[in-house]
């Protein structure tokens, strides 16, 4: 009877190894500090207050195969452009609730295969898979994910990497009979090249849009010219032509400079069609007592680019309609832990009456 349950036990413990192969789990923790504070022309414009916000992220993937991997994530947060949970939120909702647990929900689900020669192919809930310079979320936020397709292609040409994306995916269902269901139909084309030791990044993309004007997906901003379908009145298309460029310099520190362009060529925007970012960052967070600093300068026009999907916390309600700077430092505690500071300061609403606005945010992270 011992040696049977010897066997069982041995055995279950094989099955468990067995079924852990090819399975990394990974997650990441921030505490963040915020203070707002929003400057405008009448005492109802002005607001100011401090808030403290949590960031849970929970990932697993499962290499199934060697050509065929699933990954999966959790997260706290409303979703969309945010992954943020506000402590002692005054509101009662699901995602925001004033007492009890915090919500938390599948954040991506997706899967890729391998198989083809140098072609990757996803299908799911995913992170935004197109190239950016600089870290620039003047078209993407760094937590917003896409659902539906995507297609990468990459070789090497004259010692350059050179990639190629296509995407398709869903943007906004409908039940209404007389509405189309909006998508974003991507193609992306990338090189990264060495002249001498400097290295270049150049990226030209082309996200289209289609249907925006009837289903326009919204995240709280609102700063797009919208539709209102109770009216029937149509809000505009969006035809965005991207083109981005990084320089990394051979110095003896990590030093990049880089500068990324958008234009909504759809039409009908009254001119508001056009967005850019330009930076430079030095040093990389990576060892202990490693750091970082950086400077960028944004401006993005009312109408050129789909605020849904930008960056929500560079500008005081986030999306378009804004300039403003940004000013970013860290420094690395350990080999997990991470110190990272924010500062804002710049204009919304620039197309009617700007306001100016300032953000700080001091971040406490650990990675695992």
């Amino acid at each position: 009877m011992k040696k049977l349950l010897i066997v069982s036990v041995l055995a279950a413990s094989s099955s468990v190894a067995m079924s852990a192969e090819g399975l990394k789990w990974s997650g990441d923790f921030r505490f963040r500090n915020e203070t707002n504070d929003q400057k405008g022309v009448s005492t109802a414009d002005k607001e100011k207050y401090n808030t403290q916000r949590l960031r849970l992220r929970l990932g697993l993937a499962a290499q199934i195969t060697e050509d065929t991997k699933v990954e999966t994530r959790i997260a706290t947060g409303t979703g969309g452009t945010s992954t943020n949970q506000t402590f002692a939120e005054t509101t009662s909702t699901p995602t925001n609730p004033s007492n009890g647990n915090y919500f938390i929900a599948l954040d991506r689900a997706n899967l890729s295969y391998t198989g083809f020669s140098s072609t990757t192919l996803n299908a799911g809930r995913m992170a935004v898979p197109f190239l950016v310079v600089g870290g620039s979320e003047m078209i993407w936020d760094a937590d917003e994910n896409l659902d539906g397709l995507h297609a990468n292609y990459s070789t090497k040409l004259a010692g350059a990497d050179l990639m190629a994306n296509f995407g398709s995916f869903n943007i906004a269902q409908t039940k209404v009979a007389t509405v189309k269901e909006a998508s974003l139909q991507a193609y992306q084309l990338a090189t990264k090249a060495n002249i001498g030791e400097t290295k270049l990044t150049v990226e030209a993309a082309f996200y289209n849009f289609v249907n925006l004007r009837q289903v326009h997906p919204g995240n709280g901003s609102a700063n797009n010219t919208t539709n209102n379908l109770i009216t029937n009145t149509a809000g505009l298309e969006y035809k965005v032509l991207n083109a981005g460029l990084q320089v990394d310099l051979p110095v003896s520190l990590p030093l990049a400079v880089y500068v990324d362009y958008a234009k909504n060529t759809a039409g009908n925007t009254n001119g508001l069609n056009t967005a850019y970012t330009a930076g430079v960052k030095a040093g990389n967070l990576k060892d202990a007592g490693s750091w970082t600093v950086g400077y960028a300068y944004k401006k993005v026009e009312k109408d050129a680019v789909v605020d849904s999907f930008a960056d929500s916390d560079s500008f005081y309600k986030g999306g378009t309609d804004a300039k403003g700077h940004r000013v970013i430092a860290g420094y690395q505690l350990n080999s997990a832990l991470a110190l990272n500071a924010q500062y804002f300061n710049g204009k919304q609403f620039i197309a009617t009456d700007a306001k100016k606005f300032q953000r700080l945010q001091l971040d406490l992270n650990a990675k695992f």
